[in-house]
């Protein structure tokens, strides 16, 4: 049923999707965890959903159609689907169709599994409810992130609850409940964390008692998989600090006299946009091409005209950009067309392939940095053949504290690695 080769590191992934009945990838952006989910799927089920946000349903389509033998269509094309395939539908359309709708499946995804981090969202509600309801017909469930943990232990109920279920995991059959759930995790297992070479328990950090002595040993090891590629893909993060003469504010703030974002933020992100062009165009120089991100729509455009004036060819991804334009430079910059491509954290850090850059710069970045991973994790994509680097640009103050806020989470999630 498949049209390519598996590449080594996702042969591990097959394996274990296929040996359990229900489990999470966890692997790091850009190692085809979409393909080898398919893989692990389309040769045994006949009638499988992919449930993922809605701008990434071309690009499921587009894998299914590219590497696998198996139909893929859109929800739209449902009375094709006797005779099986693959239906991708969006988490919001989801929500909102039946259980009797849904009952032909025999296989479901969930990509971008992160997106049911909050056990009290109806999205997750409706998860649950009907994981409940097709229970003996379901024959496989997948989640796919490579950011599964965002803020804590809390963020995993969703998933590890169903998974649980389909390995026999004594926890109790209230699906929906969390503060249910949460009673019975407490006592049964508390988080163990690796955190600068020594083991620690962290309750303020995964609201888990401190008191339990019983630990969560094996959860992600057994139930979860993360490869690895077998070339080293890890990104190297630089720090770039900057000083920007303080009258800048005060012509920004006099600029935008009805703020609609946080001001300090904002401003402080204007106001580094001539800077992040400056290291764009060293970049572009040394490197041949870059990628570019910010929160705010406003500065990539900004960026994006001092670029232009300086003879640099880019193209700007935001939440306003059509989807015929946002693939037009995206097949831009791949082929060399432009040199920069520039887009907002929440527009472009996901469903998009950008491996021809080998470096990333920020000139700003989210207070969640799980977002900035899933930018960074952009250009280490399969296809890559040089060192990645992801470059921030730090004003002192509000940056400076968002840069340590998201590096010290993110040590602190990264050690249940090690656990």
């Amino acid at each position: 049923m498949l049209k390519i080769k598996l590449l080594p590191h996702q042969i591990p992934m097959v394996e274990h999707g296929k040996n359990h009945r229900a489990f999470l990838n966890r692997s790091p952006m850009g190692l085809g965890k979409s393909f080898a989910t398919l893989a692990t799927l389309v040769s045994d089920y006949m009638y499988i959903l992919v449930v993922c946000p809605a701008y990434l349903i071309p690009n499921w389509l587009r894998e299914i159609r590219n590497y696998t033998w198996a139909r893929g269509m859109k929800w739209e094309d449902i009375p094709n689907w006797q005779l099986g395939g693959v239906v991708v539908v969006s988490y919001e359309r989801f929500a909102k169709l039946s259980n009797k709708e849904l009952k032909p499946v025999q296989a479901i995804v969930f990509d971008e599994a992160h997106y049911l981090s909050n056990p009290s969202s109806g999205r997750s509600k409706r998860v649950l409810k009907y994981i409940q309801y097709q229970d003996e017909r379901l024959q496989k469930v997948a989640f796919l992130t490579g950011t599964p943990v965002k803020q804590g232990a809390r963020d995993l109920f969703v998933m590890l609850r169903i998974i649980a279920h389909y390995h026999n995991h004594p926890f109790s059959v209230d699906y929906v409940n969390y503060y249910n759930f949460r009673k019975e995790f407490e006592q049964y297992e508390a988080v163990r964390l690796m955190v600068r070479g020594r083991i620690i328990e962290h309750p303020r950090f995964f609201g888990i008692n401190p008191n339990k002595k019983e630990y969560l040993k094996t959860v992600l090891a057994q139930w979860a998989v993360k490869g690895k590629l077998p070339v080293d893909l890890t990104i190297q993060r630089q720090y770039h600090t900057v000083g920007i003469p303080l009258h800048v504010d005060a012509e920004i703030q006099e600029f935008f006299s009805n703020p609609s974002m946080p001001t300090n933020k904002r401003n402080s992100a204007i106001s580094k946009g001539e800077y992040t062009a400056q290291f764009a165009k060293e970049y572009i120089e040394n490197y041949g091409c870059v990628v570019i991100f910010s929160e705010y729509p406003m500065v990539c455009e900004f960026i994006a005209e001092d670029l232009t004036k300086s003879g640099v060819a880019c193209g700007t991804i935001t939440g306003e950009t059509s989807s015929l334009k946002r693939d037009a430079h995206i097949q831009d910059f791949t082929s060399g067309k432009i040199k920069a491509i520039i887009g907002t954290i929440g527009a472009m850090s996901t469903g998009v392939n950008l491996q021809t850059a080998n470096v990333v710069l920020f000139n700003d970045f989210s207070y969640d940095y799980t977002s900035n991973m899933q930018a960074e994790g952009r250009v280490t994509r399969i296809g890559q053949k040089r060192s990645c680097f992801a470059v921030y640009i730090v004003r002192e103050g509000i940056d400076a504290r968002v840069a340590q806020l998201c590096t010290t989470k993110q040590k602190i999630v990264e050690g249940m690695d090690h656990a």
